[in-house]
């Protein structure tokens, strides 16, 4: 059934109601088990809007026939037997694209047909499951309390299914069974860059640079390269090796593997590159509302009683429990403070409330949770490989709400790091404490030990909406640095001069604070740092304040820069003024930058910048800039083509001339050919629909698929439900879509191939006549010889079908009796018209007509 055509050739239908929502209640693990145990209710629903009505003698207009029924199109999303291609959602939770049977059940109802099989791929516990007595099965009858709710329109069917039965394997996971298994492909993602530099007096100076990343997909395995070319003026280019790795997750232990040349990674220890293999903790596999750190909340409920957290006056979580204790694990914080405000609601409307505090820093982890990182190999240095093995890990462990310990290593056989540390969340705010202490074998023998000692404070005031930032390290006086510096030192005695720039503390906070409506924001930063040489501090603070007044947004602040030995202050003072405006309905912004400085030249500068283009794939920039004794002007532009990114530049002053010129893209190797496209991230999709030239991916406005039907769609979010869509308005004519959206879970390091099935075939109009050359009624049903639904008649005996043969037969049914029934053969010409369907008059031929079974 064709939607599109049916508004198209049925407008004297009015528009189709809407279909109510199905509201349900999520039940916890909890609730899940008194379930089982005892009968589950029907899930309610909101009343349906009454069917429409249809005006027979308006719609009917110069038909003789008998007005045809139309009660299948008195009710949104109404469906006509067959199978469909369906994203099928169980409590609005994604779980797999597949075919769905429907079946004329009553001669006015048609219904989901619910087999063993697709129930048991929803994740629907065996024992939940009823006995099948009918042909068809409605899920009413497999599942006791279950429903379900079609939207044609998005090809979206939601399954309502009491917690109760469904398995108990954390429902709110993505099994790995639903990842994408990943496709073979090859790519090389490029930056390229030329700056170009004329200087009134000199010589010319220009200089190339170009980064690669190349890689090899082949399902869940991933071979990677990256490297970086730098050619400057008058000089010979080189080529330095970033990394070349070899990399898969293993889904069991939630991990990423590499092996090859990588640098190795740590939270808390500088990493270095390696050669050889490394395991870490890869959180994306988590559900998103299970990562970063969040409180349990715990409470106990003395009936089926309603949780609402609240968290700076939002609600972030709303769940119903049953009676008894109660612990909720997959909260989604805003940001990294704010205490949540709990309030449990009984069945009798008694409240009782209660406050988790709630402040984070990076170190938190949930309670339970294990990250963890190793790595070993031998040590990448000066563009060679060494004989020395480093070996180096961490580990972070959520010992409870309101603790997170945490180690570090790293083994060299000259140099050891040691870390040890801890975070803590409390009412006053959110602490970390980590120790870290070296050990450098030096020229002369001997060991040499030094520390770091690192605090840091994170805490949201909710009354005044503050929120406060501090990170403070103190250092040893002799022996503290890492590994890169203890191999780059010249020589590893202990000599005094060594020592003179070596860091003694450094403190750094921020203040941002949210002012009452409409007087916007404030924010205050420092930097503060000293080294075993100097008697005071050198320093850095910015003190700033940003608001609007209706479409003009402003800005100042001030900047002060001090350093202790010289002596020298600077001072900056910096103005800001942006006011967007429309031309042609594309988005413009004319800003005013002024940049006041007593040590050094201060300046002004104007400039607009905007789109040119309604898809905002062409942007420009130009500016004017005027100081003391110079002035410049600037222009750009920036242009994202879908296939790649173009950029350039050119900017004149009173002494020299510049211009740049970049490019940066990707080519894909996959198995339909080649596709230039856009940057890729660390997981992307191939799109395919064949014969869909010129539809629009919607997740990537301005790209269209190419003549083969395929664009590229350069990121997509690893281990998480990814609903892939396209626009079918600008594909050619004679060309469907069965599908316009697709879920896909890819994998973090693989390519997946999304394939949309289309229709290929020929637009033809028919007007079609009885055997008297009567026209037939509007709304008859037009099916092929297979007894399949192609369309409907609409007004004045017109149907518009697509046609992949250029000769054959279909019938038209506009009642239950045989006389009711025409078929019609057609014969279209050699070619299709350039423009518009095709168009040809059709008398029935005959009425006998059989029925086929789905």
């Amino acid at each position: 059934m064709n939607q599109a055509l049916l508004k198209v050739f049925m407008c004297g239908l009015p528009a189709l109601t809407m279909w109510s929502t199905v509201s349900a209640v999520a039940l916890d693990e909890g609730m899940a088990e008194s379930l089982n145990t005892q009968q589950v209710e029907p899930t309610l629903k909101k009343p349906q809007p009454a069917p429409a009505q249809f005006d027979e003698d308006l719609l009917r207009l110069s038909s003789v026939y008998p007005m045809v029924d139309l009660t299948k199109f008195a009710q949104a999303d109404a469906v006509l037997p067959g199978r469909y291609l369906l994203d099928v959602f169980v409590n609005n939770q994604w779980q797999k694209n597949t075919l769905v049977t429907f079946k004329q059940t009553s001669a006015s109802t048609v219904s989901l047909c619910v087999d063993d099989a697709l129930l048991l791929a929803l994740n629907v516990a065996p024992r939940a499951i009823s006995e099948a007595e009918a042909a068809c099965p409605t899920l009413q009858e497999r599942l006791p309390g279950a429903s379900d709710q079609l939207n044609f329109s998005s090809l979206r069917l939601n399954l309502v299914v009491p917690q109760a039965w469904l398995n108990d394997t954390g429902y709110t996971m993505i099994p790995p069974a639903l990842w994408d298994k990943g496709d073979v492909a090859a790519y090389f993602d490029y930056n390229a860059n030329s700056y170009g530099t004329w200087p009134d007096e000199g010589r010319r100076q220009v200089d190339h640079a170009l980064g690669i990343r190349t890689g090899l997909h082949f399902g869940s395995w991933a071979l990677r390269h990256s490297g970086y070319y730098n050619r400057p003026s008058q000089r010979s280019g080189h080529y330095q090796s970033n990394d070349t790795y070899l990399q898969t997750e293993l889904s069991n232990w939630r991990s990423q593997l590499k092996i090859g040349d990588f640098y190795g990674y740590s939270q808390f220890i500088d990493g270095v590159k390696l050669r050889g293999i490394e395991l870490k903790t890869d959180d994306r596999m988590l559900p998103a509302q299970w990562r970063g750190y969040a409180p349990v909340v715990r409470g106990v409920a003395m009936t089926h009683a309603k949780v609402t957290i609240r968290q700076q006056q939002r609600i972030i979580y709303e769940s119903t429990v049953p009676p008894g204790a109660f612990a909720i694990r997959d909260l989604s914080p805003l940001g990294y403070a704010g205490d949540l405000n709990v309030t449990v609601t009984e069945a009798d409307g008694r409240e009782v409330s209660f406050i988790v505090p709630f402040s984070s820093v990076a170190q938190l982890i949930r309670p339970g949770s294990v990250y963890y990182s190793m790595a070993l190999g031998r040590l990448h240095y000066a563009d060679s490989v060494t004989n020395d093995s480093v070996w180096q890990g961490s580990m972070q462990y959520g010992l409870t709400n309101y603790v997170t310990v945490n180690s570090a290593f790293q083994l060299h056989p000259d140099f050891q790091v040691l870390l040890v540390g801890s975070a803590f969340n409390t009412q006053l705010g959110a602490f970390g404490i980590d120790f870290l202490q070296t050990t450098a074998k030096m020229g002369n023998g001997q060991n040499e030990r030094g520390q770091q000692l690192k605090l840091n404070y994170h805490k949201y005031v909710a009354p005044t909406a503050t929120t406060l930032n501090v990170t403070a390290y103190r250092y040893s006086e002799k022996g503290f640095r890492n590994l890169d510096a203890y191999l780059g030192a010249s020589n590893h005695h202990t000599e005094r001069q060594e020592y003179a720039g070596r860091p003694k503390q450094e403190l750094a906070f921020s203040v941002s604070q949210e002012l009452p409506e409409r007087w916007g924001t404030f924010y205050m930063s420092g930097l503060f740092r000293q080294s075993w040489a100097q008697s005071g501090y050198d320093k850095e603070v910015q003190f700033g304040y940003s608001n609007s007044y209706k479409r003009l947004g402003y800005g100042v602040s001030f900047n002060q820069v001090a350093d202790v030995n010289s002596g020298d202050k600077k001072n900056r003072l910096l103005l800001t003024l942006s006011m967007p405006f429309d031309v042609a309905s594309r988005p413009q912004y004319i800003h005013v930058n002024h940049n006041h400085s007593e040590q050094e030249q201060g300046y002004t500068q104007i400039g607009v910048s905007g789109a040119l283009d309604q898809h905002n794939r062409w942007s420009y920039q130009v500016s004017a800039n005027k100081q003391k004794t110079d002035h410049s002007l600037s222009a750009g532009t920036y242009y994202r083509s879908g296939k790649g990114n173009l950029s350039a530049s050119v900017t004149t002053t009173k002494y020299s001339h510049q211009v740049s010129l970049g490019a940066s893209g990707a080519v894909v190797l996959h198995p339909y050919g080649l596709t230039l496209s856009e940057s890729l991230g660390d997981a992307f999709a191939i799109v395919y629909a064949q014969g869909a030239k010129g539809a629009e991916l919607r997740n990537m406005p301005g790209t269209f698929l190419n003549h083969q039907g395929i664009a590229v769609l350069s990121s997509v979010n690893p281990y998480e439900v990814n609903e892939i869509g396209i626009n079918p308005a600008n594909m050619p004519l004679g060309v469907s879509l069965k599908q316009s959206h697709k879920q896909l879970v890819p994998r973090g390091n693989t390519v997946s191939l999304v394939r949309f099935q289309t229709k290929i075939g020929r637009m033809v109009l028919f007007e079609l006549n009885d055997v008297e050359g009567k026209r037939l009624p509007m709304g008859a049903d037009v099916v092929n010889a297979e007894g399949e639904s192609l369309g409907f008649v609409g007004q004045g005996g017109r149907t518009l079908l697509q046609l992949s043969q250029t000769q054959g037969i279909f019938w038209v049914k506009w009642g239950v009796d045989e006389t009711q029934k025409c078929q019609f053969q057609y014969q279209l010409n050699a070619q299709a018209p350039s423009q518009g369907p095709e168009k040809h008059v059709l008398n029935c031929q005959k009425v006998e007509y059989k029925e086929h079974d789905e």
